[in-house]
């Protein structure tokens, strides 16, 4: 309950106050409360996001499209990179005049300035005093902020493309000056001023269009552009364009020595005629090939002279000729001396003995340093000079390399013959031809399979008698086991590391027996290993009914002996009957001879110069061949092939004649000499 005073008071007052002025101030009251209230939730709404988003970038930043509020720097810098990364595969639509082109940020290395923008970031919001932060605080919740996409390119590359565009686009350009040729003479056109694209100004534009708005188009600035040369300095340029076309030009060279060829070395070559001197013709520039002078018109001089500006200072009109013009009149040139490397080649002649003829760089004509030359000349008292050949590429196999490899002389060389003209002959050939001239470095080896490959005919073989599982069939390239022996004989005699070789089957008299080699694809095949410290030169050559195998290098004076045992373990041959009818029953005829199979020992002793010995054996098995009879059926016994059990017919009384028997071949079905009956001696 109120105290008395208190009553006193306000019946005091009522009694003094009139009744309106106690209800305003109650009213002002009411009005003060309402509006500090919000203030004052705002303000600690202010406080709170604010202590939330500190080290953070404030809330509704973005940078082009890419919101930021909310991100610490780490992050807010990780999708920057991101936007950057995006940014580089964007194009911006560019606009000259009526000419639209394509610019891609990569094109002129454009990238973001990160430092620059999350500095921005951090800062945005945070600037001011208190009633401006909380004024920007308050218009993220409507509408965030967005920051220029602030980035950097490359003025030189994007002033490449604008200079580029601009030629394009723009048919007014400023025009510099120039001497050109006109009827064949010399003339000036004067310098005026042009439209150029104010390039200070595309810089801006473009680095700020980069990231705001992937389909807008940029519109490039132009300005009015003054030409920086004038009339005196054309005057000089027009006076020396005179001096160069006052007369033709002749550039001279030395013909290169012809380098010939390996395979015609020690051959007789018709000599080449000489041509007479004629005439010089305006409309060939070159002539007299035998001198080797290259003679460049004044028409031709005209066609390729140019000029361009230099900046100086001063500024000058500065000519030049055109390389690309003087292409056609160098042809000849290029034809008559450019020509690739040429690599060093052993030389071997009649007498076996070994040179090397050195290897030679490549030449080629410089076109540019040949339009120098010609300008240097004409605008001199000179007309005649030497023309420019320049060193190519060097050979791959140099006279250097050639040396080191110490090949001195014929090794070893070995010779089989064959008979004449039949398919196989073709095949010995022609693997002797893929073979010759085949380089083998210390410690290298060697596979005929694995250099000559697959055969076929593509690749030059044809179909010739091989033997296959025991029997005598054609296929492509066979006959080749001949050169397998001959150059197995080479490097067996030469004392080289035989790797990988098998005989044949069957004993052929043409070759040492058990020193010989059959070889097929891919097996078996002949292997051998340069095992010295020379180099190892194979040359093969032929004839009509022999092929011979030489082995060049230096194999440090090994000696080698060949051991052959007699044969042993004699295999009589199986005979197959064949029936016929029309013989007697006591007669029968051969058809195919047969062989005995024997097994041999051979071996290779290698005497080495610091008196060492290798020795190497094997066994050689030949297997027999069968025996082929023709026979009366009654005379082929029980359990061959053909038995039929019936009695001979008893021969008829009357005397009988015998007859010759007709001449059996020496050649077996496969075109080979017979394969001898009995073993030779060891």
């Amino acid at each position: 309950m109120p105290e008395d005073g208190d009553k006193r008071e306000e019946a005091s007052e009522a009694a003094t106050s009139p009744p309106d002025a106690a209800i305003g101030r109650r009213r002002r009251r009411l009005v003060f409360a309402a509006l500090l209230i919000p203030l004052a939730l705002l303000l600690i709404g202010f406080a709170a996001d604010r202590g939330l988003h500190r080290g953070q970038v404030l809330r509704g930043v973005t940078v082009a499209g890419v919101a930021l509020g909310g991100k610490d720097r780490p992050a807010a810098e990780r999708a920057l990179r991101e936007l950057e990364s995006r940014l580089s595969a964007q194009a911006l639509s560019v606009s000259i005049r009526r000419t639209h082109v394509e610019l891609r940020a990569e094109q002129v290395d454009y990238r973001l300035s990160l430092d620059q923008l999350l500095a921005t970031a951090m800062d945005t919001g945070r600037q001011g005093n208190v009633l401006t932060q909380l004024s920007w605080w308050l218009g993220r919740w409507h509408s965030p902020v967005a920051l220029s996409a602030a980035g950097t390119l490359d003025a030189e590359k994007l002033g490449a493309l604008v200079a580029q565009w601009q030629t394009e686009a723009i048919d007014d350009p400023p025009f510099e000056g120039a001497v050109m040729v006109r009827d064949g003479a010399p003339v000036g056109v004067n310098p005026r001023s042009g439209q150029v694209v104010d390039s200070n100004q595309a810089v801006g534009l473009i680095v700020a269009a980069f990231g705001v708005d992937p389909h807008l188009v940029v519109d490039l600035p132009l300005i009015e552009r003054q030409p920086i040369r004038g009339a005196t300095q054309l005057d000089a340029a027009l006076a020396q364009a005179k001096t160069l076309l006052s007369a033709p030009i002749d550039l001279r060279a030395v013909l290169p020595e012809r380098r010939p060829d390996p395979a015609e070395e020690g051959k007789e070559r018709p000599k080449p005629a000489r041509r007479k001197a004629k005439g010089r013709s305006k409309k060939d520039p070159a002539v007299d090939p035998d001198q080797a002078v290259f003679h460049f018109t004044v028409s031709v001089l005209g066609s390729a002279l140019r000029s361009r500006l230099v900046e100086g200072p001063p500024p000058a009109i500065e000519l030049f000729l055109d390389s690309a013009a003087l292409e056609p009149a160098l042809q000849v040139a290029r034809t008559k001396l450019e020509h690739p490397p040429v690599d060093a080649v052993f030389v071997i002649d009649k007498r076996d003995e070994v040179t090397i003829r050195a290897g030679q760089p490549g030449a080629v004509i410089d076109a540019v340093k040949v339009a120098a030359k010609l300008l240097e000349l004409g605008l001199s008292s000179e007309r005649v000079g030497p023309l420019p050949i320049e060193v190519g590429a060097q050979p791959e196999f140099t006279t250097a390399a050639a040396q080191a490899l110490g090949i001195e002389g014929l090794v070893r060389k070995f010779t089989t013959s064959h008979p004449c003209c039949r398919p196989r002959v073709k095949n010995i050939h022609r693997i002797a031809d893929l073979i010759d001239g085949v380089i083998l470095k210390p410690g290298e080896r060697f596979s005929i399979n694995e250099h000559v490959g697959e055969r076929t005919p593509r690749r030059g073989f044809v179909a010739a008698p091989t033997i296959v599982h025991g029997k005598m069939k054609d296929t492509i390239g066979g006959g080749i086991s001949q050169f397998a022996t001959t150059f197995f004989n080479a490097a067996f005699h030469g004392g080289y590391e035989i790797i990988e070789r098998q005989p044949h089957s069957y004993y052929f008299r043409r070759y040492p027996m058990g020193h010989e080699a059959t070889l097929s694809f891919p097996k078996p095949d002949v292997i051998i290993r340069n095992d010295t410290e020379a180099g190892l030169l194979i040359r093969t050559s032929y004839t009509g009914v022999s092929i011979t195998v030489k082995l060049f290098g230096n194999n440090g004076g090994r000696k080698v002996k060949r051991k052959v045992s007699h044969p042993r373990d004699v295999t009589q041959p199986p005979i197959e009957y064949i029936a016929d009818p029309e013989l007697d029953p006591d007669e029968e005829k051969v058809k195919v001879r047969g062989q005995v199979g024997w097994t041999v020992i051979v071996g290779r002793i290698t005497d080495y110069p610091d008196g060492h010995t290798k020795k190497e054996q094997r066994k050689v098995i030949y297997r027999p061949r069968v025996r082929k009879l023709r026979v009366h059926p009654c005379k082929i016994p029980k359990g061959e092939d053909g038995h039929t059990g019936e009695p001979c017919p008893e021969p008829e009384e009357e005397e009988i004649e015998d007859e010759d028997p007709p001449e059996e071949s020496t050649q077996s079905s496969d075109g080979e000499p017979e394969l001898d009956p009995e073993p030779p001696p060891g």
